[in-house]
């Protein structure tokens, strides 16, 4: 056999693997060539989502800062409120304490008044303080001191005119609105 022969039986069969692997290298280039389009495409929406996260950040951003103005508005409001009704609580408590002071001082009043009329009353026990007598005419006096008054008893009214010794029905309620406006009195005198 001639060299040759054997030379180009190789040549042969090296080209056949060459155009083998050539065929297999040009499929997996146009699988490549069809991939590349495929990877644009991903590449373009990649890249719009990428644009479409940097507005919503920004909108994210401009969002969030109107919303820390809001905030920060409401917390300024919030702020005044609590100064003012910590403003209208000092008020309210120097009120109820100057209050408490002028009903504590009415009532002192009140007591030592009354205090007064009991030993008015143990010093004259037919005679109250509270009930001024009237005489027979209709006008203030001291029905003691008239005949009719001095003769008659204490359940003896009608035939005289005049007022019993004894406090009526009424004299407790007359007491009661003289404290009444004592105390109104002392109160308005706050204002």
């Amino acid at each position: 056999m001639d060299i040759s022969l054997i030379l180009d039986a190789i040549v042969a069969v090296l080209l056949i693997t060459t155009i083998g692997f050539a065929v297999v290298l040009n499929r997996r280039l146009g699988v490549l060539r069809n991939a590349k389009s495929e990877i644009e495409a991903l590449i373009a929406q990649f890249a719009e989502s990428t644009d479409k996260a940097g507005s919503g950040i920004e909108l994210l951003k401009d969002e969030t800062k109107r919303s820390g103005e809001a905030l920060q508005g409401k917390l300024d409001a919030a702020r005044a409120l609590v100064d003012d009704l910590a403003f209208l609580l000092e008020r309210g408590s120097s009120l109820a304490d100057r209050l408490d002071g002028a009903v504590g001082a009415a009532r002192a009043k009140i007591a030592t008044g009354g205090a007064s009329k009991r030993a008015q009353g143990a010093r004259h026990p037919g005679r109250q303080s509270s009930v001024t007598p009237v005489g027979a005419d209709g006008k203030p006096g001291d029905n003691a001191n008239t005949s009719a008054g001095a003769d008659s008893g204490p359940g003896d009214t009608a035939s005289s005119g005049a007022l019993p010794d004894r406090p009526g029905p009424d004299s407790g309620a007359r007491d009661l609105s003289a404290q009444e406006s004592d105390l109104l009195k002392a109160l308005q005198g706050m204002r």
